[in-house]
């Protein structure tokens, strides 16, 4: 089970197409583990819409992870198995938006939700692209966006104009 993945930062394009294909990994590894799994399956297990299923997941990783950034010179992508133990351990874990990211797309693939992770630029963060989100496809080539790294932002906006990968 990988625990931390260190990488180098890379700037632009090539930066975060690295970091997201090592994100995907992550999510495949975490939804074939099936303890994961059950664990996803049971938090929504009373919801019986894909949208019920994903506003609960959504709210879940709101409310049981807190933001802590990387160190400035390596991107570190934690397992969503490490996470889940963490949060389930001590009612919480931490990790920036990536760790957010992928614990989101996992449970949402035990649920068999389609999802991607999407590069975006955020003018307020620097330059270039420089944050992640999920996406659940919208079957016009959009995405409804889930930020669950910015708490102030709630579930369904919309952004057209995307970096994605599908997880």
């Amino acid at each position: 089970m990988s625990q931390l993945k260190p990488r180098n930062i890379f700037n632009g394009r090539l930066g975060i197409w690295r970091t997201l294909y090592a994100m995907k990994e992550l999510v495949h590894e975490a939804s074939a583990d099936s303890g994961f799994c059950r664990i996803s399956r049971e938090l929504v297990h009373s919801e019986i819409t894909p949208l019920g299923k994903t506003e609960a997941l959504d709210l879940y990783v709101r409310q049981n992870m807190k933001f802590e950034n990387d160190p400035t010179t390596f991107e570190f992508l934690k397992s969503p198995l490490v996470t889940l133990k963490e949060i389930i351990g001590r009612g919480y874990a931490t990790g920036d938006c990536d760790d957010h990211v992928v614990l989101l797309a996992a449970m949402l693939k035990c649920n068999g939700i389609a999802n991607a992770g999407i590069g975006l630029a955020l003018p307020s963060m620097g330059e270039g692209l420089n944050h992640v989100v999920n996406g659940i496809p919208l079957g016009d080539g959009g995405y409804k966006l889930l930020d669950t790294s910015v708490k102030s932002v709630r579930f369904g906006y919309v952004f057209d104009e995307s970096l994605a990968v599908n997880f």
